[in-house]
């Protein structure tokens, strides 16, 4: 599974990334942008929710009742792009999984 780490605060600026990681985005039907911040909070539209703390059970093949398709069965060569609010919880959710 390739991961790549990016936050809001980086998509709503003139940060370079943004250019490249939306080009990501758009230029691949198998791109899961997912967002690890709790419920509520901010998302760049399109985004997959699924928060920081129920991460590591949602990404795993092991517990069938929490698990999720959308991320426990991604082929392992899919483009994961893990984004947060400041890039912190990213960088956690990229590690877990």
């Amino acid at each position: 599974m390739l991961v790549l780490l990016f936050s809001i605060a980086c998509c709503l600026s003139s940060y370079p990334g943004r250019v490249c990681t939306r080009a990501l985005i758009d230029g691949g039907d198998d791109v899961l942008l997912l967002d690890v911040q709790d419920p509520g909070s901010d998302m760049i539209p399109g985004s997959y929710s699924a928060s920081l703390g129920t991460l590591v059970f949602k990404a795993s093949t092991d517990l069938a009742e929490f698990k999720d398709p959308k991320i426990a069965d991604r082929a392992k060569d899919a483009l994961i792009i893990v984004n947060c609010g400041l890039g912190g919880q990213a960088k956690l959710g990229a590690k877990l999984l």
